[in-house]
């Protein structure tokens, strides 16, 4: 590698550095909240089992208990598959890392020459690094299923026991629905044992009848590697089953696989393809993909103001790398005409500066990596040193107006 690519790698490193040490810190937050709510849910059990269904009193404060441990338990899901999601675009960010850095040659005198911290950390990632997901913790929560909130833990440990059963029966006689709901349980370990290898069983016959988000579940597990053997073409060819099927994550991981590892003569215009289906979908990760093919001509021909629209798309979704990439492009006046003003507004966003934070709203888009928000905080320094205390202000204000309309409103898909 050159110098300059040298530099350009060091830096991914140390961004996934940075990623990496995120999700680290928020693991361990997720786990402490987690270790929280299974006390307490440990401790209504105990409660149930004494309470004098005859004190109305009694009855209506331990219903109130259950109510707001219900609520904390769904709002807990919520943050895990919002982490997971983060954790998949660490993914995604490490795979284009090792695809153009990892393995290739390079000479530890340019490596010198790379500033640090940057320096130690493309040392660092010489090989590849593995983040996993985290799987949906089974915290349990009597009542939560919007059943008795005094029903006896037998009476529901009986209950979810039958229905396996004809969940289980029903997938044996072949249908793909509960053979996919089957495969999911036994995935998370939601209403059955955790069991990556029987889950993956299940998955593949609803797949193989058509089921494409079951598709796209064996695809990653069989590309992952962790829970079963990774399978690379058996991975692919299910991936490509989802995708055929009209499943936007497979798009998207199709478009991030011709990108990224095939060796088509056609691959970037298969990758175009495949993102823009994806995109259409109104997700704002792809789009911001979409806008960065339209601005470096990856498949397609360069077209700034096209890009312009898609990260436009995703920006309005609260996507914090979109807002930061739209605001260079109004700052810059590339493919759009060019608005100091309203940049700093889109940069005010990315780097979550405004008064009223937007991940309130769809915590599942804000959750990005602090490298953006570092980059955006650094480019709402050089803009209001430009601006004038009005616009400046002007700016800010818009950023809220912005914000709470976000929040009364969150978008499809939160």
């Amino acid at each position: 590698m050159s110098v300059e690519e040298l530099e350009k790698c060091a830096g991914q490193a140390l961004a996934l550095n940075r990623e990496s040490a995120d999700l680290k810190q928020l693991d361990a937050a997720l786990q402490k909240r987690g270790l929280a709510i299974r006390s307490e849910s440990n401790g209504i059990d105990s409660a149930r089992a004494k309470i004098n269904v005859r004190d109305a009193k009694a009855v209506a404060a331990f219903n109130s208990r259950l109510s707001r441990n219900s609520n904390a338990v769904a709002s807990y899901r919520r943050e895990i598959d919002a982490r997971n999601a983060a954790s998949g675009n660490f993914r995604l960010h490490q795979t284009a890392f090792n695809v153009q850095c990892t393995g290739r040659p390079y000479n530890l005198d340019d490596l010198a020459k790379v500033p640090e911290p940057a320096r130690s950390a493309m040392s660092a990632n010489s090989t590849k690094t593995f983040v996993p997901l985290v799987d949906t913790m089974s915290v349990q929560s009597g009542g939560s299923d919007g059943g008795s909130s005094i029903a006896s833990k037998d009476q529901s440990s009986t209950a979810a026991k039958t229905e396996l059963d004809a969940l289980q029966k029903a997938a044996d006689g072949g249908d793909p629905q509960a053979q996919f709901k089957l495969g999911q349980r036994y995935l998370f370990g939601k209403g059955a044992p955790r069991d990556p290898a029987q889950a993956l069983v299940y998955l593949v016959k609803a797949a193989d009848q058509g089921q494409a988000t079951a598709a796209f579940d064996a695809s990653v597990l069989l590309e992952r590697g962790t829970d079963v053997p990774a399978d690379p073409e058996r991975a692919m060819f299910y991936l490509r089953k989802a995708a055929d099927a009209g499943h936007h994550g497979a798009e998207q991981n199709l478009a991030l696989w011709y990108e990224t590892k095939s060796r088509d003569r056609d691959k970037d215009q298969q990758a175009f393809t495949w993102m823009t289906k994806a995109a259409n979908a109104g997700k704002p990760e792809p789009q911001l993909l979409l806008a960065e093919y339209y601005r470096d001509g990856t498949g397609t021909r360069r077209n700034l103001a096209e890009a312009v629209t898609w990260l436009t798309k995703a920006a309005n979704q609260g996507y914090r790398p979109a807002q930061f990439e739209l605001g260079e492009a109004l700052r810059d006046g590339k493919g759009v005409a060019r608005a100091p003003g309203e940049a700093l507004k889109w940069f005010l966003l990315a780097a979550g500066m405004t008064k009223v934070d937007a991940s309130a709203g769809c915590t599942r888009l804000i959750m990005e990596s602090s490298v953006t928000r570092q980059r955006a905080r650094e480019a709402v320094k050089a803009l209001q040193s430009d601006l004038s205390p009005a616009e400046s202000d002007r700016a800010e204000a818009e950023a809220n107006t912005w914000v709470a309309a976000f929040k009364a409103k969150p978008v499809e898909g939160c």
